[in-house]
């Protein structure tokens, strides 16, 4: 079997897909309201290919805490663990250790207190019990959070964080080195900026961050010492503000942010601070100085160093989700328009992976506009272009995804989802990625030529265009929640050909869409039905 070869990309042009739905082996829901928060939830899975879900706990009044839920490989619930005290208790980032062992990182504030506090708790892999806690002391009263955690290949638990010393009000980033019973081993404090990723690199380790609009990196060794400090110049995100969007550090060192304030913009900068390359889309204004024009995010880099991002887009009519691949040099390679069934209603990105030199990209995709209704996207591409997408239809009117994992040969996607805004709830879904692959076929997608008529009341006849002749054939009508309502096989014949839809009668009034699928080929249309 091989990864898709099939190109499917028009530069700057819609690239139009008749949606290939992919169905979840299982879904599951951690039973508790959640805020939604952008970290969780998120999905990871040990080498016994159990899934950890990490997620955060929501109650009115803005009370959050821990949620950690662990399955066994079939989705039976193994155990879930919980800390839900009444404080603002904030996740924010989670790892395994190569013995399965969970790590949760964030902050906390109690009830009546005015100090946050950062938090690292270490769950049995068994139970869920928590095994033990860190926070971080210190001689003098301070606000700290912890940003992110991390195991190093000789399972030492290195946790980022910041902090504030109360009595001068002055800030810096620290590092934590725990062994794994939670002793601390060192730590070390780096001055002159707010510390936000760490990355393993050729002989140690960089640390990125931003101070008074400018971005900082420290260089540390294999043992976390600092070795060099530098920093970038000014910079201001489209919006005129501080450092600001997502932050990508490739296995160089490299640093990339996407502006999120109203440009699809990305920057790079080397691990000594100096400006490599900026490219940005031009850039259209809006009426409305609170209309968000553009993004960039769910960033990642292949071995080559080309980047990969998406982002929402305004081209002076509407906003439609925009794919983009540069070269390691800043180059365009290419960019295209996502649309599935002939709708551009496509939000951001949220996330992506690496799968050798693919990017398997996840985010969210609305079937209106005004976004009370997402399915969860999937799309792959490398740097020649776009290869497929698919689209799944995940249960509930509000979905929001936030996490995708790859792990022998399964998919795994973590969301946030409601039946309605006021009580939404995390969960997550596991695929065969057997979508990925294909041992010889290339899909295709071809609007159907005409319907008529369109509006219909009781019947319509689709008119299309074959290139073979096809015994097997599915003709579905999916409604605006992409569920289908109607089906039965048809056959397709070579060349021009009408096929006769008879069975309206019994649907209520609105738009659907039509959908005639062959092996590797779908054709795609949209139907209002009317009275």
């Amino acid at each position: 079997m091989r990864l898709l070869t099939s190109v499917f990309f028009l530069l700057t042009a819609p690239l139009f897909l008749g949606a290939q739905y992919i169905t979840p082996e299982w879904t599951r829901y951690q039973d508790t309201q959640t805020g939604g928060g952008f970290s969780a939830p998120n999905v990871q899975v040990d080498n016994e290919q159990n899934v950890i879900v990490f997620g955060e706990t929501y109650h009115p009044g803005s009370v959050i805490g821990f949620i950690v839920t662990k399955y066994d490989p079939s989705g039976d619930l193994l155990w879930e663990s919980r800390m839900d005290s009444p404080a603002l208790d904030v996740p924010v980032s989670f790892a395994l250790d190569s013995s399965g062992y969970p790590y949760a990182a964030g902050y906390m504030k109690a009830q009546f207190v005015s100090i946050i506090e950062g938090l690292l708790l270490k769950y049995d892999k068994e139970t869920g019990d928590t095994l033990w806690s860190y926070r971080y002391a210190y001689s003098t009263p301070l606000n700290s959070s912890f940003s992110q955690v991390l195991i190093t290949p000789t399972q030492e638990v290195w946790v980022l964080g910041t902090a504030t010393d109360l009595n001068t009000n002055q800030y810096f980033t620290f590092l934590a080195i725990l062994d794994s019973e939670g002793h601390e081993i060192k730590r070390v404090e780096l001055q002159n900026g707010v510390g936000s990723i760490i990355k393993p690199v050729a002989g140690g380790y960089v640390v990125w961050g931003s101070q008074n609009g400018a971005f900082v990196c420290w260089h540390l060794d294999s043992e976390g010492n600092e070795i060099n400090q530098y920093s970038t110049d000014f910079y201001l995100d489209s919006s005129g503000g501080a450092p600001g969007g997502e932050r990508h550090v490739d296995k160089m060192g490299n640093f990339y942010i996407g502006d999120r304030s109203g440009e699809h913009k990305m920057t790079k900068y080397d691990p000594q601070g100096n400006l490599l390359w900026t490219y940005a889309k031009p850039y259209v204004a809006h009426s409305s100085p609170f209309y968000v024009t553009a993004r960039a995010e769910g960033i990642n880099t292949d071995e080559a160093g080309n980047v990969f991002f998406g982002g929402m887009y305004y081209n002076g009519t509407d906003r439609r989700h925009l794919y983009t691949c540069l070269d390691a040099q800043g180059a365009l390679l290419w960019e295209y328009q996502l649309v599935f069934l002939d709708e551009y209603y496509v939000s951001s990105a949220r996330q992506s992976i690496m799968l050798e030199d693919k990017n398997l990209s996840l985010g969210n995709y609305r079937l209106d506009s005004i976004n009370n209704y997402n399915l969860c996207f999937v799309a792959l591409s490398d740097s020649n272009g776009f290869k497929v997408g698919w689209l799944c239809d995940l249960p509930g009117n509000s979905n929001s995804v936030n996490s995708i994992h790859y792990h022998q040969n399964k998919v795994y996607i973590a969301a946030s989802n409601s039946e309605d805004l006021s009580n939404k709830k995390q969960l997550v879904s596991k695929f065969d990625a057997s979508f990925l692959y294909s041992p010889t076929q290339e899909w295709t997608s071809t609007k159907i030529e005409k319907m008529s008529p369109n509006p219909a009341v009781s019947k319509t006849v689709l008119s299309l265009y074959n290139t073979k002749a096809e015994k097997r054939a599915m003709l579905e009508l999916l409604d605006l929640q992409g569920k289908v309502v109607y089906n039965r096989q048809v056959e397709l014949v070579q060349g021009q050909q009408q096929i006769v839809l008879d069975e309206l009668d019994g649907l209520p009034t609105g738009t659907y869409f039509v959908r005639i699928s062959t092996v590797g080929h779908v054709f795609t249309g949209k139907l209002v039905k009317s009275n």
